[in-house]
């Protein structure tokens, strides 16, 4: 088996109401407690001083911190409400089996239920190891109290070879979402749920908390005072509704650090684009119809905002270009172009809602993301193409280059990504050989929730020599209640994370390379699975783990091979399995 690397610690990135930040003069060497140094767990020194400081933690006594031994799950409770500081309860009225209203962690506990962190009746264990589980479980529900766990909801473990261990699904979405949100890393691929969190390790945990913190309270504040400014400034914007409504322009409209609201308006460009915001411009157009015959039709940049609400907009050399950390928000209306990416998101965020219209005809794509790109589609949005250069197109997604094993190769656990979600809805290449998801050294994610998709290439990166990858790139495609049809082509220097979550449909292949195979599948107990054709994958990984029958994955009598040399697939014992159809699973 492959040589196992060393303990990648679990860390957290976000919480509430920590003040102040700390850091010993050696980083190696704790101001406050002689036994952690540089002989002594001191790689986390700097996070025992910083949470000691912020009075979140204290030592052991005899200027100890006792930093190999467990977190005691009443301790646990303890530091989460000193971070979060959670709503109060009555304790008066608590009686809890386990824990007495003289134990220093009692007020601590109570807060914890009367939040719905743990469980409002029953043991609380307090005296007990905390379990890893149980850390991302209670760190995920003081997240979604205040909102932060929403907008990074994920189902996709794919990533981790231990997943299966974990039964409880909330528990499973508390892990997912948490590793989406960069809260915590595994160790060299696995979960380890099931293990105690050392007081060093909860160190680490607590203070990245408050350092994330410090960060979104600095934001927070910003916003704040940038709409106090604007309730400040004299607001004209009725004048110019009047000046834009019902209007018929046949040159660009440039808004520069300003607002432009508008019903029924109508840009016929030729030279420029019909509507540029930059310099934090706003804008809201409505029952509008935009076009440019010889530029991308409306540009956004700056951190500007712009919300387009049943519009028609077209045309010659793009459609609509979002970049400078700038967000555009559509509903519904009708969106085409000739050449170019209908949506071209650099840098920024694009939200699709409604029944919007999306016809890539002979344009180069519907959605090109690129670097830190956002694009959210919910509603019954219709995506249809008839390019080759694919529907969604991830191209140069801040893919970093994995020194370690291979320059030329992407690395997969490169920070940056551009991520796609679609929740409702339907994708189809009327030419079924033009592929939905396009790569080209990017590092992306994509997430489909009662999606339809037919098309004969779901996922492709260039495998000729003329379109090679310079670095290559990491996909993440995570489906749920949806049924996706379509094979997957990608080249060696590409990695393919592909999870099937509840009631996912899958029918294709994966046409990898089979001296070096990049593709990952991890199939939930509820999915179903169809392989149309031989296919080889590095993981392959199912959650009953002890059924051999495989129930759920069915063939065309084609062969399916795994890598048997990858921990991931330890328990399929380098056999060979019948699979329905009259395929099989075989080691290679």
């Amino acid at each position: 088996m492959k040589r196992k690397l060393p303990a990648v610690l679990l860390a957290a990135l976000f919480a509430f109401n920590c003040v102040g930040a700390f850091a010993s003069d050696d980083d190696f060497t704790s101001k406050f407690y002689k036994d952690v140094n540089e002989n002594s767990y001191g790689w986390a020194a700097k996070y025992i001083d910083d949470i000691s400081n912020r009075n979140i933690v204290v030592g052991t006594g005899n200027r100890n911190f006792n930093p190999g031994a467990d977190t005691k799950r009443g301790d646990f409770f303890l530091f989460l409400d000193n971070t979060f500081k959670l709503k109060q309860g009555n304790y008066s009225i608590f009686s809890i089996s386990d824990v007495k209203e003289s134990d220093y962690y009692f007020k601590a506990v109570v807060d914890a239920k009367v939040n719905g962190i743990i469980d409002f009746s029953g043991p609380v264990y307090p005296k007990d190891a905390i379990t890893r589980a149980d850390a991302m479980l209670y760190i995920y529900r003081a997240l979604d109290l205040n909102g932060l766990s929403e907008t990074n909801r994920s189902i996709s473990l794919s990533q981790y070879s231990d997943a299966n261990q974990i039964k409880k699904d909330e528990v499973k979405i508390a892990a997912a979402t948490l590793s989406n949100m960069g809260i915590i890393s595994g160790d060299n691929g696995r979960l380890k749920p099931n293990d105690p969190l050392s007081r060093a390790e909860m160190s680490v945990i607590f203070s990245k908390v408050c350092e994330a913190l410090d960060d979104y309270a600095e934001e927070k504040a910003l916003k704040e005072k940038e709409e106090k400014t604007k309730e400040t400034v004299v607001d004209d914007t009725e004048e110019k509704d009047e000046r834009y409504d019902n209007k018929e322009l046949y040159e660009g409209v440039e808004i520069d650090s300003d607002e432009i609201t508008a019903k029924g308006l109508k840009i016929t460009a030729s030279s420029e684009p019909a509507l540029i915001l930059r310099n934090q411009s706003n804008g809201k157009l409505s029952g509008s119809s935009l076009s440019s015959s010889a530029s991308n039709t409306v540009v956004v940049d700056d951190t500007s905002v712009l919300d387009l609400i049943d519009c028609a907009v077209t045309g010659v050399a793009g459609t609509v270009v979002v970049d400078g950390s700038s967000e555009v928000n559509i509903q519904g209306g009708d969106y085409s172009a000739n050449s170019g990416a209908i949506f071209d998101v650099i840098d920024g965020t694009l939200k699709i809602s409604g029944d919007a219209n999306i016809k890539v005809g002979n344009a180069d794509n519907a959605i090109k993301l690129a670097q830190n790109a956002k694009v959210a589609l919910s509603g019954n949005t219709s995506l249809t193409t008839k390019s080759k250069k694919g529907l969604i197109r991830f191209e140069n997604s801040s893919v970093e280059k994995d020194s370690k094993n291979n320059s030329e190769k992407a690395n997969k656990n490169a920070s940056n990504y551009a991520s796609f979600k679609m929740t409702g809805g339907s994708i189809k290449a009327e030419n079924k050989d033009y592929p939905v998801f396009y790569l080209k050294d990017a590092n992306a994610k994509a997430t489909l929730t009662d999606v339809e998709i037919d098309s004969k290439n779901l996922i492709y990166a260039p495998i000729d020599k003329a379109l090679r990858q310079d670095v290559g790139s990491n996909f993440e495609l995570n489906i749920e209640n949806s049924d996706i049809k379509g094979e997957i082509i990608v080249d060696d220097r590409t990695n393919v994370s592909l999870y099937l979550g509840d009631n996912a449909k899958f029918k294709g292949s994966v046409n990898t390379s089979k001296e070096s195979p990049y593709c990952d599948i991890q199939i939930d107990d509820d999915a179903k699975v169809t392989f149309t054709g031989e296919s080889r994958f590095r993981k392959f990984v199912i959650d009953d783990q002890g059924n051999f029958d495989f129930p759920n994955i069915s063939t065309e009598g084609c062969v399916i091979y795994y890598d048997a040399d990858d921990d991931a697939n330890d328990y399929l014992s380098e056999e060979v399995y019948p699979l329905n159809g009259g395929g099989e699973l075989r080691p290679y």
